[in-house]
């Protein structure tokens, strides 16, 4: 229900006055972020084969890095697709390590951005989409991997700075996450900072 109203939200922001508006209509926008990317800990079900009963852990969170670029359809509107990828997870029962995780997804959304007060510098947004994500286990002690992929929706929520003016470089920093099922492992988290340059 939440993720309805969000979706409402960003749908009332494409209405802004241009006057209050963040962007102008037809800017182009390309960006590089890096964070922490937080995959779920991983149930015993279809997604793991040949492995001991139980949940098993995955590292507490690694390194994530996207690359993205956007179009502002109306001023405070934009579309924006890009790539999230994170470096190898190690999954483990207790301290033994038995595998590792590798985790990647290409999303489409839809960025809403809030109006800001005059002379303000931070531009405020909120996100959502859907994302293809595919995910390969390999395993320590055999050859075996464990495939998993699917869509699913991706929530998001951030700010852009502009620390000089209305110059075409901003700052990003962001929430995003990829709310997968259970069945699939469960979701991810990602909280990253970036660069943006606007066109």
């Amino acid at each position: 229900r939440w993720a309805v109203h969000l979706i409402g939200l960003i749908a009332a922001l494409s209405m802004v006055p241009a006057a209050y508006s963040q962007h102008e209509a037809g800017d182009v926008y390309l960006g590089l972020a890096a964070g922490f990317h937080v995959a779920p800990d991983i149930e015993d079900t279809k997604y793991l084969r040949n492995t001991l009963e139980g949940t098993h852990n995955v590292d507490d969170g690694v390194l994530g890095w996207s690359a993205y670029g956007g179009y502002f359809v109306v001023d405070s509107l934009a579309i924006e697709a890009g790539y999230l990828g994170a470096t190898d997870m190690d999954i483990r029962v207790g301290s033994l390590t038995f595998g590792h995780l590798s985790w990647s997804a290409l999303y489409a959304a839809v960025a809403g951005y809030f109006p800001r007060p005059a002379g303000s510098t931070v531009l405020p947004f909120a996100k959502v989409g859907v994302a293809r994500w595919d995910s390969d286990i390999s395993f320590v002690l055999d050859a075996d991997v464990a495939d998993q992929d699917g869509t699913d929706p991706l929530l998001g929520a951030g700010f852009d700075i502009r620390p000089f003016g209305d110059g075409q470089l901003t700052f990003r920093g962001e929430w995003l996450v990829i709310l997968a099922g259970s069945e699939e492992g469960g979701s991810h988290h990602r909280f990253q900072a970036g660069m943006n340059f606007t066109f």
